[in-house]
C-alpha cells in the first residue's frame, strides 16, 4: 500500500510539472514577441506630431513663384520687378488660385512690415453679396494707415494661405484624431523703386513752361533793364499774360476787387505799408544799391498781415526773388519757404498755428508740408523733387500758389521756379490735399492740444498771415508780393 500511494502522488506531481512547464514556455514566447523591436516601416500610419515634423511641414511651403502641382498660386500682376513707381500711396492688383470652393486667404505687405494686411477681392472676381470668398482677382492699397511706399527700393509681397479643412482658419491639432492641420502657403515678391512723393492726384507733374512765348516777350529792353533785372512797371496786359507791378509774370490773375501787396523798396521792410513786420532776425537787414535786402540770420521771418477790416488771406499767389550767398551751419538744412494760411505760432495759442509751406532747399530740391497746429501737427513732406542744381550764388524766382477746389473741400498747392532769373516760370510741384495727409505725431500728442481737428485736417480756411521765411542761410531778397487770385 505504501508503494502504490507514493506512485499516485508521484504521477500527480509529474502532471503538474508538465503543465507548468508548458505554460511557462507559452508565456515566455508571448513576452518575447511583444518585446521584439519593430521597424519604422510598420508605423507609417501613425501621425508624426513632433516639433521637428511640424517645422519641416512649414518649411516645405514654397517661397518662390513655382505654380506647379496642387500648391496654391499667387501673383502680383499690376507691377513688374524693378519697376519705377511714385512714393506715397500705391495700389497693387493680382491673381491667385483661390475661388469659392477653396478655403484660402490672401495678404500683402511692404518691406516685411507686420502684420500682413488682408487684401480686397476684386469686384469682378466672383465674390457675391459682399462676401470675399473668391480672391482669384484681388487688390490692395498701401496707405498712411499701414505703410506708404517710401523713396528708394521697396519689397512688395503677396501671400496666399490655404487649408484642407474648409472649417479651419489657422493651424491646429485635433486631439481626438491626432491630425495636425497646417496652412499651405505661397508668396510672390517683387521689388519696385520709388522716386519722390508724387503729390498731384489729378495727373503727372506739368513740366511745360507757362507760355512758350514768354521768353521772347521778356527779352525786349522795354521790360528788362541792362543787368537783366525786372523794372518796376505798372501792370501790362498782353494777349498772352499779365505782369505785376515789378514786371513779373502772374500765373493767375488777381481776382476782381482782390487785394495785392508789394514790398516797398524805398523803406525798411518792417514799415512797408505798415503790414510787413519781422518776427525773427530783427536788425539783420541792409539794403543794397539794386534795392535788394541782405538777410543775415539763422532764421528769418517776414510776415504780411491781412489789411485791417478785411478777410484773412486765402487763395493767394506769393512771389519773391532770392539769392542765397552762403550756408550758416553745414549740419542744418538750408532753405527758403513761402507760407500761406498761417496764424500766430505760439504755445499760448497752438491751434492758431496752421500753415501750408512751399519750400525750396539750397540744393535745388522742393517740397510741401502742412502744419495743423503748432507744434505737434506737422506732416511729412509731399511733392518732394530735385528740380534744379544748387541755388547758391545766383538769383532765382520762387512762387507758391494756394487755392481751394471742389467747393472748398480740398486745397490745391502749386510752386513755380524762375531758374534763370529771366521771368520764365516752370511749374515744379502740383499737389492736392483732399484728405489722408496725416500729422506725423502720435495720437496722444496730436490730440493733446484740444484743437478739435482730425489728424488729416485739410486747411481750407483762410489765415491772417503770409510769411517769407529763411533758415540757415545768408541771402538777398527783392520783389516780394502777395496777391488774392482768381484760380478759375
Amino acid at each position: 500500500m505504501v508503494h502504490k500511494s507514493c506512485y499516485y502522488y508521484l504521477r500527480y506531481f509529474c502532471y503538474v510539472l508538465i503543465v507548468t512547464t508548458f505554460l511557462s514556455i507559452v508565456i515566455l514566447a508571448g513576452f518575447t514577441s511583444v518585446s521584439t523591436p519593430v521597424s519604422a516601416s510598420t508605423i507609417t500610419s501613425q501621425p508624426d506630431l513632433s516639433l521637428s515634423s511640424v517645422t519641416n511641414n512649414i518649411n516645405n511651403t514654397s517661397n518662390n513663384n513655382d505654380n506647379s502641382g496642387d500648391l496654391p498660386t499667387i501673383q502680383i500682376t499690376s507691377h513688374q520687378d524693378g519697376q519705377q513707381v511714385s512714393s506715397g500711396e500705391l495700389k497693387i492688383e493680382g491673381v491667385s488660385s483661390d475661388d469659392k470652393e477653396t478655403n484660402c486667404r490672401v495678404y500683402a505687405d511692404v518691406n516685411d512690415t507686420t502684420p500682413m494686411q488682408n487684401v480686397m477681392a476684386a469686384a469682378d472676381s466672383g465674390s457675391t453679396d459682399g462676401q470675399e470668398d473668391d480672391f482669384s482677382k484681388w487688390s490692395f492699397t498701401y496707405t498712411e494707415e499701414y505703410q506708404v511706399i517710401m523713396k528708394g527700393e521697396n519689397e512688395l509681397t503677396a501671400k496666399i494661405s490655404c487649408f484642407d479643412d474648409a472649417n479651419s482658419s489657422s493651424s491646429y491639432t485635433n486631439t481626438n484624431t491626432g491630425t495636425t492641420t497646417i496652412p499651405v502657403s505661397k508668396w510672390h515678391t517683387i521689388n519696385v523703386t520709388a522716386g519722390p512723393v508724387e503729390g498731384d492726384r489729378e495727373g503727372e507733374k506739368d513740366e511745360r513752361k507757362i507760355e512758350d512765348i514768354i521768353t521772347n516777350k521778356l527779352t525786349s529792353s522795354s521790360i528788362l533793364n541792362e543787368n537783366n533785372s525786372q523794372k518796376p512797371i505798372s501792370n501790362i496786359v498782353d494777349e498772352h499774360f499779365i505782369l505785376d507791378e515789378f514786371g513779373i509774370i502772374e500765373i493767375y490773375p488777381t481776382k476782381e476787387g482782390g487785394r495785392e501787396w508789394y514790398i516797398n523798396n524805398t523803406y525798411n521792410p518792417a514799415n512797408s505799408h505798415r503790414l510787413f513786420y519781422v518776427t525773427s532776425g530783427e536788425n539783420t537787414t541792409t539794403q543794397g544799391s539794386d534795392g535788394s535786402w541782405l538777410i543775415n540770420s539763422p532764421q528769418f521771418k517776414l510776415n504780411v498781415k491781412s489789411p485791417p477790416d478785411t478777410e484773412p488771406w486765402k487763395n493767394v499767389e506769393i512771389t519773391g526773388y532770392a539769392r542765397v550767398l552762403s550756408i550758416i551751419d553745414p549740419e542744418i538744412d538750408p532753405d527758403l519757404t513761402w507760407i500761406a494760411r498761417s496764424g500766430r505760432h505760439s504755445n499760448e495759442v497752438p491751434c492758431d498755428g496752421t500753415a501750408l509751406t512751399g519750400t525750396i532747399h539750397a540744393d535745388g530740391s522742393v517740397e510741401w508740408k502742412k502744419e495743423i497746429w503748432h507744434t505737434g501737427g506737422y506732416t511729412d513732406a509731399r511733392a518732394y523733387d530735385k528740380v534744379t542744381d544748387s541755388i547758391l550764388g545766383r538769383w532765382i524766382g520762387w512762387k507758391v500758389v494756394v487755392y481751394n477746389i471742389n467747393n472748398d473741400t480740398a486745397v490745391k498747392m502749386e510752386s513755380y521756379l524762375d531758374d534763370k532769373n529771366n521771368n520764365e516760370w516752370t511749374k515744379v510741384t502740383d499737389l492736392v490735399d483732399d484728405g489722408r495727409w496725416y500729422a506725423k505725431s502720435t495720437d496722444k500728442e496730436f490730440y493733446s492740444a484740444g484743437c478739435n481737428k482730425p489728424k488729416d485736417y485739410i486747411i481750407t480756411n483762410s489765415g491772417p498771415l503770409i510769411t517769407f521765411r529763411s533758415d540757415n542761410v545768408v541771402w538777398e531778397l527783392k520783389n516780394l508780393s502777395v496777391r488774392e487770385i482768381d484760380s478759375n
